[in-house]
């Protein structure tokens, strides 16, 4: 079954939007700033200055971000990038999430730079730290209940009154 009309033009778009941005290699960190720019307004398909869920979706599929669970996975990068908290990104935001990378790159590869590798690099590591979180998080939940089954078996199911209260 084909794909809405509406979904595949978005899709092929967002391929055009790709081939745009591959071919602006070697950039300069000031000329680096301003083709995340116009990542951004290409990626806001209504013009509202602001990237909601789907179009942060769509520009993460553009890229090759592997989601191994979309919905945690975009909420987690929607998250970082939305610092203010208001349910959109911002091109402030957008382009300050990607600052330490420019920085980093521009020193290391005598100032030269991909939009692709440094885009893709900086939403990688944000959901790695998110994964690491929610790991760490789960581990916490799972040490936590293995703690209170211990003392429940040991201190309430062995108590004499259970005992006496259950077997009355």
């Amino acid at each position: 079954m084909a794909p809405p009309r509406g979904a595949a033009m978005a899709a092929d778009s967002f391929k055009l939007m790709r081939r745009k941005s591959s071919a602006v290699s070697d950039l300069s960190s000031d000329a680096m700033r301003i083709a995340l720019i116009g990542v951004f307004t290409e990626a806001d398909k209504d013009s509202s200055g602001s990237l909601d869920r789907p179009q942060l979706t769509g520009l993460l599929s553009s890229l090759g971000v592997q989601l191994l669970n979309p919905i945690e996975d975009i909420d987690a990068i929607f998250e970082a990038v939305d610092t203010d908290g208001d349910g959109n990104i911002s091109t402030v935001e957008f382009c300050t999430k990607f600052e330490p990378a420019i920085k980093r790159l521009g020193s290391s590869m005598m100032g030269k730079m991909d939009l692709d590798i440094i885009m893709k690099e900086t939403f990688d590591k944000m959901l790695v730290d998110a994964r690491d979180q929610r790991t760490a998080v789960n581990r916490s939940f799972m040490m936590a209940r293995e703690d209170c089954q211990e003392w429940f078996c040991k201190k309430f199911l062995g108590s004499k009154w259970r005992m006496k209260t259950f077997d009355a």
